[in-house]
């Protein structure tokens, strides 16, 4: 008996589903969606009620779908499926907390025209840690990388950035250089918030407010991730 495994966007899966005759979805046995908050809350919708309008149905002996996000939205998941069982995979997790018991958080007042100084003494101090810092936008994450990697030597440690303008190939290299760094810094916007595990991460600077609570979690998640000793998220706030 042979497997197979189909990673896909909900758009593609779709077109997929709809378009090809080959394309057949009848002996599926598990359905797995990841980031499933954003996938039941956003633009993915009418996607996804129509993706399972192509499977068979979910309940015991049939189909069985997973479900994982760091922040579930249990209203929308019981929407649509019935009797869903909720499982946290963090035993230290606080009932009252969405993010680790291991993770501490930080708040710094920094006005927005000492943001850019902060930020450099910041990690001129933590040359030894792997560093993360958040910005809002693609052209913020260049600039912080170039004013930082024209200021070599005096920051010893890799300084790279990840954002949404820069194309799958390079972003891939940085990804991986970075995941192998024992210290070094990473300047990215919310496209590296979600999917993507990063070990041994000491710090988080949120530099410009997360939007909600949950881009928040999903930034700050980027440290002390299951298994880890701990880690440390800071956000910066302007009086």
């Amino acid at each position: 008996e042979q497997y197979a495994i189909v990673v896909a966007t909900p758009g593609r899966l779709l077109q997929n589903l709809d378009e090809a005759y080959s394309f057949r979805a009848d002996g599926l046995k598990m359905l797995v969606f990841d980031e499933c908050d954003r996938l039941l809350d956003m633009g993915f919708q009418s996607s996804i009620d129509a993706i399972l309008g192509h499977l068979p149905p979910v309940g015991p002996g049939g189909l069985q779908c997973l479900m994982f996000s760091a922040t579930n939205n249990k209203q929308l998941v019981s929407d649509r499926f019935q009797d869903a069982d909720f499982v946290d995979v963090d035993p230290l997790r606080s009932s009252k907390t969405a993010t680790p018991a291991a993770l501490k958080h930080f708040v710094m007042r920094v006005a927005l025209h000492e943001k850019l100084s902060v930020l450099w003494s910041f990690i001129r101090q933590h040359q030894r840690s792997k560093i993360m810092v958040f910005v809002s936008s693609c052209k913020q994450a260049r600039f912080l990388h170039e004013v930082f990697r024209r200021m070599q030597p005096a920051l010893s440690v890799y300084c790279a950035a990840i954002h949404g303008r820069m194309n799958q190939t390079k972003r891939m290299a940085v990804y991986y250089k970075f995941r192998s760094a024992r210290n070094a810094c990473l300047i990215c916007t919310d496209v590296a918030a979600r999917g993507l595990d990063f070990p041994s991460v000491d710090w988080v600077l949120q530099v410009d407010c997360p939007e909600d609570v949950a881009s928040y979690v999903h930034r700050a998640g980027r440290t002390a991730r299951l298994g880890s000793e701990g880690g440390n998220a800071v956000l910066f706030l302007m009086p």
